[in-house]
This record gives structure tokens, sequence and C-alpha cells, in this order.
């Protein structure tokens, strides 16, 4: 299975709920695509500025699934006959950035997810970009990031994420080197409403240290966005996307990078 992130920044004439309405109408029209050019999955995330921080780094971040290589090539194909691509584009600010997952790790809520995804509810997300620290290989950045799952650096020294800001699952992708931007790690923390999002952005910023953890992280970003289902798991898809489970851990994704 393979998993991309597709990232988007709006046109500067175009506000939050602009762009976020005619993203929705041209995703529309890719869930009506054919079924062998359709994703497997395809969900929307729209960026909470107002949650975010100042100047959040992407507007909007679609998360792709697609059965192998020749599966992404008929959708890249459709997209490119329907007028897909030449919609999108004029909505953006720029090219949108696209990263691809190397590696997907559901480190806690496996059966969250689950139930999340047989549903195709929209729900809200913490997420958090991040490039390695530039003293480790990629197989280094990736076992470490692991075992740093269910800590942040604080002003004090490592400090535990409550219960209250781990949220409801917690996912790690280390994304494949070739990627545009040179980012290495995604993480995606699932919440259950926009209260419970609040709660752990107003977390971090009280008690996280963005430069403790430079030994891990060499620059990194948080996003604040509401996913929305464009198109399920079609009945009869496996749906591993090809991730390794992690149990044992408490994963509640203390491991985020730092902003």
């Amino acid at each position: 299975m393979i998993q991309r992130f597709v990232f988007f920044s709006r046109r500067s004439d175009l506000s939050t709920a602009e762009f976020a309405a005619s993203l929705r109408a041209v995703l529309a029209e890719v869930a009506k695509a054919p079924e062998d050019s359709r994703p497997s999955r395809l969900t929307c995330g729209i960026v909470h500025p107002e949650v975010s921080g100042a100047s959040p780094r992407h507007d909007a971040v679609l998360t792709e699934c697609y059965a192998d290589d020749d599966h992404l090539g008929r959708h890249l194909s459709w997209r490119g006959s329907a007028g897909t691509d030449e919609r999108l584009d004029g909505l953006a600010g720029g090219a949108p950035v696209i990263e691809r997952v190397a590696d997907r790790r559901v480190v806690r809520g496996e059966q969250w997810l689950e139930e999340h995804w047989r549903r195709g509810r929209s729900t809200v997300k913490h997420l958090a970009l991040a490039t390695r620290a530039g003293s480790l290989s990629a197989a280094q950045f990736s076992a470490r990031w692991l075992d740093h799952a269910g800590t942040v650096g604080g002003r004090a020294g490592t400090v535990t994420i409550p219960e209250a800001a781990r949220g409801s699952a917690y996912v790690q992708n280390v994304l494949a080197p070739e990627g545009e931007t040179g980012y290495d790690a995604l993480t995606e923390v699932y919440v259950e409403d926009r209260a419970a999002l609040r709660a752990r952005v107003e977390w971090f910023a009280a008690n996280f240290d963005p430069e403790a953890s430079g030994d891990l992280f060499a620059r990194s970003w948080f996003l604040a966005v509401t996913e929305e289902v464009v198109t399920p798991v079609r009945a009869g898809v496996r749906d591993d996307l090809g991730e390794r489970q992690e149990t044992g851990r408490d994963g509640n994704g203390a491991a985020a990078p730092r902003p």
C-alpha cells in the first residue's frame, strides 16, 4: 500500500473559508472517478490558523492511499485528463508539496482508528512536521523517534504528556528521504473534538521547550486540522497501509516534533 501526504497553501486572495469550500468541490469530483483510478482512501484536512498559530506552514493536507504504483499512476493520469490538477493549481499559492510515507507506525489507538475509518467520519487532528537532526542518519532517527514516544522536552527536562493531552490515537509517519521538502517525519494525533484539540495545544504551549529536542529534531512545525473523509476504504480492500503496529508503549503523541 502506498500513502502520500499532499500539502497545499491557499492563494492569497482566498479566505480560509473560500479556499476550503473550493477544495471540497474539487475533491468531490475525485470521489466520482472510475473505481480503478480512485484512491483507496482520500481525506482532506483543513488547517485552523487560529489554533495552529500565526502563519501556519500549510493550509490543507490531503492523505492519499493507493494499492500500488500502478494504481497511483492510473489516478494521476485520470486527474490530468479530467482537469483536476488545473483546478487544484488555481486554488493554490504555489506548487503542492508531496511526501511519500516510508514507514507508518500506529503507536496507540489502533482500535479507535479502525472504527474511525469504518464510519468514514470527520475528526480533528494535531499534526507535526519535522526534519531530523543533522547528526542522525534516517535509520537512527527512525529508531530514536519511536523510543521518544510518550515524552517531550520541557524546560526542566523530559516531561510525560498527561492523559488529557494525549488524544485518542497516535501515528508516526517516517517519510521517504526523496520527499520534496526534506521533511523526515509527520505525526498524527487524533482527538475527539475541538475542545480536546485546544487542550492539547495549550498544554504544549505551557510545557514544551522548542530547544529541548535538538538532538532528535532540527526543525518542526505544528498544524491543527479538521480531517474529512472524501473516499473511505472500499469494501474488500485490505487497509493495513503496510503499517507496523507498536504495542506496549505509552504512545501518546508526545513524540510530536517541536514547533
